[in-house]
């Protein structure tokens, strides 16, 4: 959920609930001599209040499950989700008076902290993350489909580079057709369409062209192992893709500048796309804490009510 002006009606009823409801919480406590707490009839209806949005917020799991249920739209119930939620949190330290009455009531509240932290660090993931990601990762190639990608890349840099130095593989016998590297489903641009018509025409070359023998050396012990995930570049990997190319560019003959400038792209691809699989799953894996800590605090919160009940 991305925080716009469509999020504004509901910030300003948030922080208008939290000063409306202190301002409840104080009058209670001048009146009773001492913070509201469970046993007292603002206490339990601060209670009361809190579990019910906790409730209404974990009813988005619901909604999402049976997205054609004419409910009211995913955004608004996601909406509700964030801001409900967080208002849970002063409702339920008005409810316990700020204290810490027993093991069970700490562990409701050190949970329901747990639970809005996380929270609120998914929604500046979401907020930050996307942005980062088209400014950092302009390749654009969907999520699921990277790993067939980056294989159709590294085995067209070995036919590119079996095209000058001869068969890098033994076992590397397939076809250079094309729809071996059709960007259909895989990615967009003219740089991956070149390539692509490029491939259509390699051909492996019998014998390696006198003074590839470096060339062949530095794909096979460098980009490649790159390409397959095999190596990799502590810190900035950009500048260490830029420095190790540029060293090969001093060592290497003229001719084969095109052919490196070519690899150089296809592992700064690579690079690229690392790139958004790390930030993909600070996107998405937020929520292996923030939903097992969710239910932990609804069914703790039903036990709580239940012993009040009993007690």
């Amino acid at each position: 959920m991305l925080i716009d002006r469509t999020q504004r009606p509901w910030i300003a009823f948030t922080l208008s609930a939290t000063l409306l409801t202190g301002a409840v919480y104080v009058y209670a406590a001048r009146r009773d001599d001492g913070p509201p707490s469970g046993g007292t009839w603002f206490g339990l209806g601060f209670g009361l209040a809190a579990y019910a949005l906790m409730l209404f917020a974990g009813l988005l799991a619901v909604r999402k499950r049976f997205p054609t249920l004419r409910v009211g739209r995913v955004q608004t119930w996601t909406a509700a989700h964030v801001w409900l939620g967080l208002l849970a949190l002063p409702l339920a330290l008005y409810h316990a008076g700020f204290q810490a009455r027993g093991a069970l009531t700490l562990a409701l509240l050190v949970l329901l902290c747990a639970v809005v932290v996380s929270g609120v660090f998914g929604l500046l993931m979401q907020n930050l993350l996307p942005r980062m990601m088209t400014e950092r990762v302009p390749l654009e190639v969907s999520f699921e489909n990277i790993p067939n990608f980056l294989e159709q890349r590294c085995r067209y840099a070995d036919d590119l580079v079996g095209s000058v130095c001869g068969p890098i593989v033994e076992e590397h016998t397939h076809p250079t057709a094309p729809n071996e590297y059709r960007a259909d489903g895989l990615g967009r641009g003219p740089a991956l369409l070149h390539h692509a018509a490029v491939a259509k025409s390699l051909t492996i070359a019998a014998e390696p062209t006198p003074g590839s023998e470096p060339l062949r050396d530095f794909y096979l012990h460098e980009v490649r192992p790159f390409l397959l995930g095999g190596k990799h570049y502590a810190g900035n990997v950009r500048g260490a893709l830029t420095t190790l190319f540029g060293q090969m560019n001093v060592v290497s003959a003229p001719q084969f500048h095109p052919l490196l400038a070519t690899l150089h792209e296809i592992c700064e691809e690579r690079r690229q796309l690392l790139l958004q699989k790390r930030l993909h799953a600070w996107l998405h894996n937020w929520l292996l804490l923030h939903v097992p800590l969710a239910v932990c605090l609804l069914v703790l919160g039903a036990l709580h009510a239940l012993a009040s009940l009993r007690y």
